[in-house]
């Protein structure tokens, strides 16, 4: 059995569907997600004020991330109060003026990454239509942002062109299109507490049916590689 998942750093040679895993849904292999992070980790309730996550690597927020910026400049022109956390090496650069809806947090070791999220209300998937290097999280390759979802049911906020991929849709998720994060902010903003929860449970279940596939499949390659 060959650990392999697909991404875009390098091109190895891929085996057979039998021996490939996927952290998706693929015909080119097997899906195994791992997406546990620990017990009582789920907290079903908004915070008084919203607090957004987004959690990337060591170049996960640069300047091209310039939409995210407009984003809550519109929202701070709602006059509307909400929070952002952004936990990862940065590079954005951040008017003055919108500095305060801002938590930055640089790197953080796993069991701090875990509390940021956990105290999250909403997990920003961040991903750009209009950025031809995002096109792989729509097709070939998988966001580690998704397992942060599945794992800390945390209501994702996406956009349409990747959301199928990830198995979201508007029972589990908001989503939007074009360059609209700015309304899909704001609709979590306002949602009812009972539709949040309505979301999270849907979320909840998914993580369910991808964790029991993924086991399944963990069982059937691990057979076939004995049998050889």
């Amino acid at each position: 059995m060959m650990p392999y998942t697909t991404h875009h750093h390098s091109e190895p040679c891929i085996p057979s569907p039998d021996k490939l895993i996927t952290l998706h849904r693929s015909n080119v292999g097997r899906m195994i997600n791992p997406h546990y992070f620990g017990e009582n980790i789920v907290r079903p309730f908004k915070n008084a004020i919203v607090n957004f996550v987004f959690v990337g690597g060591r170049h996960a927020l640069r300047r091209e991330y310039q939409f995210l910026i407009d984003a809550v400049k519109e929202l701070a022109e709602r006059k509307i109060d909400f929070s952002i956390t952004l936990v990862g090496t940065t590079t954005l650069q951040i008017p003055e003026e919108l500095q305060k809806y801002f938590i930055c947090e640089g790197a953080l070791n796993a069991k701090e990454v875990y509390k940021k999220i956990m105290n999250a209300d909403f997990y920003l998937m961040l991903l750009d239509p209009e950025n031809e290097k995002h096109n792989i999280y729509a097709t070939s390759s998988s966001t580690g942002s998704a397992q942060l979802v599945y794992g800390f049911k945390k209501v994702p906020i996406i956009h349409r062109k990747f959301a199928q991929h990830y198995d979201f849709d508007d029972t589990n998720a908001i989503i939007y299109d074009g360059r609209k994060l700015a309304d899909a902010m704001y609709e979590a903003i306002l949602m009812s507490t009972e539709k949040y929860i309505e979301k999270q449970t849907n979320l909840e279940r998914l993580a369910k049916e991808i964790y029991q596939e993924s086991l399944s499949n963990l069982r059937d390659m691990i057979s076939i590689t004995e049998k050889e």
